[in-house]
């Protein structure tokens, strides 16, 4: 049966198409944030004034994230209030909206240590609000995956598994043991070293319950909203070991290769945020395409 989008798609302009629109609009801003993040890195010696250490640059990346946040908050509100509190599949939203809603918070106090207060916003109650967002991003996948009346072939199965087990023992290796034996000090803190910890654990649950709705959703009615959702929430789990591995290592060794690492995990950061927008959208879109 063919998805009820493509043919809200077929039957409606391109440019008057929500989802259409917001992923261009979404492939513009990470191309221009690219851009930006090279532009300010290159004046590192040349002006000083126009690089990543200025404080508009402070401001710039903090912010892009924080607007591409409440934009992926706003678009899942607006498809939790489609579906309605008491449904099903409304409960799975409002699941999704509150640990999105938490990351938001999380994405503001950031901006506000790290541009408005110029302080190491790591750790910080930031990170309360990120551990806070999990469990619910967690459940609403689950219970997502248990609303699908669609049986997974063990070869699918096995799939999940392995790929979760490749990235826990990596993640084990390189990651979380390491840093679980570092000793405490003073630029390595306690706090660092829980919350350093925390997230690469918490990802190791998201991943695989993200990878079975990517399963579960290919094909039907919603299957690329999900898609595009799933895929959305294992780039920002990757993203987050990437983070904890990077910022562990700036602090201990202060290379440039480390400490510069939010360079290039920035706009992969916001890119996660707008697949969730545009994968919400497409949710919309499809309810009411099969209305």
């Amino acid at each position: 049966m063919r998805d009820p989008i493509e043919n809200y798609m077929k039957v409606n302009c391109m440019k008057k198409n929500p989802v259409f629109i917001w992923s261009l609009v979404s492939v513009v801003i990470v191309i221009v944030d690219v851009l930006v993040y090279y532009f300010a890195f290159t004046n590192v010696s040349v002006n000083p004034e126009l690089s990543v250490d200025a404080v508009w640059f402070r401001h710039y990346s903090t912010l892009v994230i924080t607007v591409c946040a409440a934009i992926a908050v706003l678009s899942v509100g607006f498809t939790l209030k489609a579906f309605g509190l008491k449904s099903s599949t409304g409960k799975v939203w409002f699941c999704l909206l509150l640990g999105f809603a938490f990351w938001f918070v999380g994405e503001i106090i950031w901006w506000y240590f790290y541009a408005v207060d110029n302080s190491d916003p790591f750790p910080s109650i930031a990170d309360v609000f990120w551990v806070l967002g999990y469990p619910l991003l967690i459940l609403g996948t689950l219970l997502q995956s248990r609303m699908a009346k669609i049986k997974i072939p063990l070869r699918e199965k096995i799939v999940v598994l392995v790929v979760t087990l490749i990235i826990g023992v990596i993640g084990v290796i390189f990651i979380i043991y390491p840093i679980a034996v570092e000793p405490i000090t003073e630029d390595f803190t306690a706090d660092a070293q829980f919350y350093s910890l925390i997230f690469p654990i918490l990802d190791l649950f998201l991943i695989p319950s993200a990878l079975l709705l990517v399963f579960k959703y290919r094909g039907g009615d919603f299957s690329r909203a999900w898609l595009i959702i799933s895929i959305g929430l294992i780039i920002t789990a990757i993203y987050d070991l990437l983070f904890s591995y990077t910022d562990w290592q700036c602090t201990l060794t202060f290379e440039d290769l480390f400490c510069n690492a939010y360079l290039i995990l920035d706009p992969v950061y916001i890119s996660f945020y707008l697949m969730i927008a545009v994968g919400a959208t497409y949710f919309r879109q499809a309810l009411k395409a099969s209305a």
